[in-house]
């Protein structure tokens, strides 16, 4: 660690302070490579750079603002930040922020990457009650491409926001819902490379008075014409309503239908697994417990196969499973599934 310092003792008076730190770790984990910093002017008015190198990515930041009545008033005028996957990203313009002992507030700050925005807005008082804004609108799904398996590929975008209010008492009001724009996914198979479009993908999540509740949904097609999987799902958690409660206990119900007539990312996924064929069709309720749920309902498989090789499953192939219901009567930890 490095660090000079200019003060002029008179009050009021002009303060430079200039520091570098390099190799932070945190319980043997290395969580900072170097940092830099340089604060310059009087209390009621200076200017402060800071950057920071480390394994998630880069994060650089510019500031001028003052002090006055123990309560900091400012403007964010740059920042920028950088981390794989998801790209660089800048500040798109100033923002005002305000810091106390017993609160803090940042007016709504836009971060542009390309052609999509990341946008916050919040506050927070002593005590816990916080109020949070943020939206995510135009993210490219093909950032995320390493992290795929080889030879995968994923085109799309995202979009999405969410409100979270706290109350000191720890009570949550929160609404929450994203959609995925024109996704299309690749991927190689035996028979040559497979491209799936998935539409109507959508995710909603709410917690109040009335508990937390999320549900979804997705269809998905081949040449952007025959539907292959359709699926839509919910689940609740009626006394859940503030944070820290104990989740294990809390009582749950929900459900999941749909129906999957193409399982080709099987064979993308496991190599031992090969021309996969079926038509699954699901109708499963769920109850019980977080800690302990059930699943009741039904799930049907008609006109079946599949080709399993490698050094286990060497020569076995299951065939023509035709017509079989799958009853689901489970209870965690244990699932049954009678054929």
């Amino acid at each position: 660690v490095d660090l000079e310092a200019d003060v002029d003792s008179k009050v009021g008076g002009v303060v430079a302070i200039g520091g570098s730190a390099t190799r932070l770790e945190l319980q043997g984990k290395e969580v900072l490579d170097s940092l830099t910093l340089d604060l310059e002017g009087a209390p009621e008015a200076h200017h402060l750079e800071a950057r920071l190198y480390g394994p998630p990515g880069v994060l650089g930041l510019a500031a001028n603002g003052g002090l006055e009545d123990l309560v900091w008033r400012g403007d964010l005028d740059a920042l920028n930040l950088g981390a794989d996957p998801w790209g660089d990203w800048t500040l798109l313009q100033s923002v005002r922020a305000t810091v106390s002992a017993t609160s803090a507030e940042l007016e709504e700050a836009c971060l542009g990457s390309d052609s999509a925005r990341l946008c916050l807005r919040g506050s927070r008082r002593t005590g816990g009650a916080a109020a949070f804004t943020t939206s995510v609108n135009g993210l490219e799904l093909s950032r995320f491409e390493n992290t795929l398996p080889e030879g995968w590929t994923v085109t799309g975008v995202l979009n999405a926001e969410a409100t979270v209010q706290i109350a000191e008492d720890r009570g949550l009001l929160a609404r929450g819902e994203g959609e995925l724009d024109s996704v299309q996914m690749g991927y190689p198979t035996d028979r040559g490379r497979r491209e799936l479009f998935f539409s109507g993908v959508r995710l909603n999540a709410a917690m109040d008075e009335g508990g937390a509740r999320v549900g979804g949904g997705l269809r998905v097609l081949v040449d952007g014409a025959t539907e292959v999987a359709n699926l839509d799902g919910r689940i609740a958690m009626p006394g859940y309503t503030h944070l820290g409660m104990e989740l294990p206990a809390q009582t749950i119900s929900g459900d999941l239908q749909g129906r999957i007539t193409d399982f080709s990312a099987l064979e993308a996924l496991i190599p031992d697994v090969e021309e996969v064929a079926a038509d699954l069709t699901i109708g499963v309720d769920i109850s019980g417990t977080v800690g302990s749920p059930e699943l009741r309902g039904a799930a049907r498989l008609a006109q079946g196969s599949l080709n399993l090789t490698g050094s286990i499953f060497e020569n076995h192939i299951l065939r023509n499973i035709s017509s079989r219901n799958l009853v689901l009567l489970t209870r965690s930890p244990r699932m049954d599934v009678p054929m």
